[in-house]
C-alpha cells in the first residue's frame, strides 16, 4: 500500500515562490491526468482554458452550506470552489475513480450528470 500511495503522491506537483508581498504554495493534484482530461472534453485546448480561468469572479451560489469561496470564470463555463482539507482528502483518494469514470463516459458516448 505504501507504494501505491507513493505512486499517487509522484502524480502531483507542487510549487513554492515569494516576492516582497507575499509567499506563494500551490499543490496541483493528479496535474497531468486532469491536462489528459482537458485535453479530452475540452478541444478550445490548455490556452483557452486558461484565459478562461484568469476571468473570474466572486460568486455566491444558491443552497450552499459549505462556506467555501466560489468563482465563475466571466464565460461561465467553469466553477472553482473553495476546498476544506477533509474534501481535498476525500478527493484525493476517489479522483482515480473519477478519471476512469469519466473517460469511459467519453470514450463510449455515454451520458454522465456528473461534473466533468
Amino acid at each position: 500500500a505504501a507504494t501505491d500511495e507513493q505512486a499517487l503522491a509522484a502524480e502531483h506537483i507542487e510549487v513554492e515562490f515569494q516576492d516582497n508581498q507575499a509567499s506563494y504554495y500551490v499543490k496541483a493534484y493528479y496535474a497531468a491526468r486532469f491536462r489528459l482530461l482537458r485535453k479530452l472534453l475540452f478541444v478550445e485546448g490548455e490556452e483557452a482554458f486558461i484565459r478562461s480561468l484568469s476571468q473570474s469572479t466572486f460568486w455566491t451560489p444558491q443552497g450552499g452550506k459549505s462556506g467555501s469561496f466560489f468563482y465563475r470564470t466571466q464565460d461561465d463555463r467553469f466553477v472553482v470552489k473553495q476546498m476544506s482539507r477533509f474534501e481535498i482528502q476525500s478527493f484525493v483518494e476517489f479522483a482515480p475513480h473519477y478519471f476512469d469514470y469519466v473517460k469511459t463516459a467519453v470514450v463510449e458516448n455515454k451520458l454522465t450528470t456528473l461534473c466533468k
